[in-house]
């Protein structure tokens, strides 16, 4: 009882299932040798990279920076402002000292609370 070779329009589910199995091998050998030569050259990108980051920051050095530039002279764009007293300070001086007295008294208040409570808990 041999079984005869089907010819090859007509294929078993088992040829289906090897084919399938071939191109899901050959997908995977493809993506093997990718990642192979990706791990090969990353030394070589990682020194281009760093070779490049090199060269940029020799570049930065060399350009002068605004520091370096003369200052101008002209008295219209003079950077010192001369500082005038105004009356907005005084009045956040004087919320300033409201709002610290306000916060003594409210923590005064606080521990004398905490000294009387502890002093009738221990007799």
């Amino acid at each position: 009882m041999r079984r005869e070779r089907r010819n090859g329009k007509s294929k078993t589910p088992l040829d289906a299932k090897q084919q399938a199995l071939n191109e899901q091998q050959e997908r995977l050998r493809q993506k093997m040798e990718h990642l192979e030569r990706l791990i090969e050259e990353a030394p070589k990108r990682a020194e281009e990279h760093e070779k490049r980051r090199r060269e940029q920051l020799m570049e930065q050095s060399r350009r002068p920076r605004r520091s370096d530039v003369p200052v101008l002279l002209d008295k219209r764009y003079d950077l010192v402002v001369p500082m005038a007293p105004s009356r907005r300070s005084r009045k956040t001086l004087k919320a300033e000292k409201r709002a610290a007295r306000l916060t003594f008294f409210t923590l005064t208040v606080v521990l004398i609370l905490i000294l009387v409570w502890l002093w009738k808990i221990k007799p």
